[in-house]
């Protein structure tokens, strides 16, 4: 160290240059890299003394790194040891325990040399906020290319300032690409060229005369901005047969200096609205059949959820309450409703009238009567079921 306190620039002493350097420090490329100087906002960052760290650390950075982060540091540095010159600086993002735990801190350090001996030497800066931040959007990143790869049964994602897309789902196969940033080169495709061939290829251009206005990466990318999300419907020509409505929905990811991503999904229409007549169906049904009922129950026999439709008086909303008791699963409900709502006498019949198994093969609506136990005595009440 006498050496290097030696040492001038510009008549300013090295110790202030140390300071101007704010998170400045010193190692020796020795085994665990021992500190030879630490500056005050160094110690501050990680809220340690030079004392603390002399004694909890064995005044070693390797001992200071977070377990994961040590094998890629040291790396780094015997690249930059090995292939050693002069003023050759590297950059790197790694965990420092403080005191209030790890800190991600980017580091700018280079090697240095006096005769046969190296010295390391960096300036880190404190970036836990904005890793955590970047964490937290790669993990809402992931959630929303989930759910839309489970909806859809076409998507893509794509950067509009690289002008590339892969193609992830397709007609339900999926495709891996190693993570939502870093999909492989050979996948990658011109997203304009795509696009382009699209319109002209398939896309009916009466449905949709602002497809490429809407698309194209500069005014997509705005509309992104603005409102996180595009939607859009439109039919093509997918074979000789006529043609098919489609919904396409394109959520932004993240956006910076050199990237845009997003990712879409594309499902058919025509099957959306075949659902949504069925349901509008079910629901007239329901409204027709609630009039004579005080609770009426729709159960999705694919699943065995409950969804209650009508909760008329005291008894209506003791069955609507004993239903959210139970989560609204009908497997589970329907033995324990059978235990404390169904009188001894018609426990057993109720429970074969309304088992999963019956209901799942019945292929018509039937009727049956059960005593129900109501605060103000048994009940004797009708259950219908109806198909719907």
């Amino acid at each position: 160290m006498k050496f290097f306190k030696r040492q001038k620039k510009d008549n300013i002493e090295l110790d202030e240059v140390y300071r101007l350097l704010r998170g400045y420090y010193r190692c020796s490329a020795d085994e665990g890299y021992p500190f030879l100087f630490m500056s005050d906002d160094f110690l501050n960052t990680l809220h340690w003394t030079q004392k603390e760290i002399e004694t909890k650390f064995d005044n070693k950075l390797v001992n200071m790194l977070h377990p994961d982060d040590k094998i890629h540091l040291e790396k780094n540095r015997d690249s930059l040891r090995n292939q050693y010159k002069v003023g050759t600086c590297q950059n790197v993002v790694f965990r420092l325990k403080g005191k209030d735990g790890y800190h991600w801190v980017s580091d700018c350090y280079l090697a240095l040399k006096q005769d046969s001996t190296f010295f390391f030497q960096g300036n880190i800066t404190d970036v836990t906020s904005f890793m955590l931040d970047k964490e937290k959007r790669a993990e809402e990143r992931n959630q929303m290319l989930t759910a839309l790869t489970m909806e859809y049964s076409t998507v893509i994602m794509g950067d509009l300032m690289e002008n590339t897309m892969v193609v992830v789902k397709h007609d339900g196969h999926m495709y891996d690409h190693g993570g939502l940033d870093d999909f492989s080169s050979e996948d990658k495709m011109n997203y304009t060229r795509c696009l382009h061939d699209f319109y002209n290829r398939v896309l009916v251009k009466e449905s949709c005369p602002d497809f490429l206005d809407i698309l194209s990466p500069v005014p997509f990318m705005n509309a992104l901005l603005k409102n996180e999300t595009v939607e859009l419907q439109y039919q093509i020509y997918p074979n000789s047969n006529g043609y098919e409505s489609l919904y396409a929905r394109a959520i932004r990811l993240y956006d910076e200096k050199h990237h845009f991503r997003f990712v879409m999904g594309f499902r058919p229409m025509d099957e959306v609205r075949k659902k949504e007549n069925v349901l509008e169906l079910q629901r007239e049904i329901i409204e027709g059949i609630s009039k004579d009922y005080f609770s009426v129950l729709l159960v999705d026999l694919e699943n065995g959820q409950i969804y209650s439709y009508r909760e008329a008086g005291s008894n209506g909303k003791r069955i609507a309450d004993f239903c959210r008791s139970y989560h609204d699963r009908w497997t589970e409900l329907l033995p324990a409703y059978a235990k404390d709502l169904v009188s001894d006498a018609s426990r057993d019949s109720f429970l074969e009238e309304l088992s999963f198994e019956k209901l799942k093969s019945c292929n018509e609506d039937y009727s049956f009567t059960y005593e129900y136990m109501s605060d103000e005595g048994v009940l004797y009440l009708p259950g219908s079921c109806f198909l719907c």
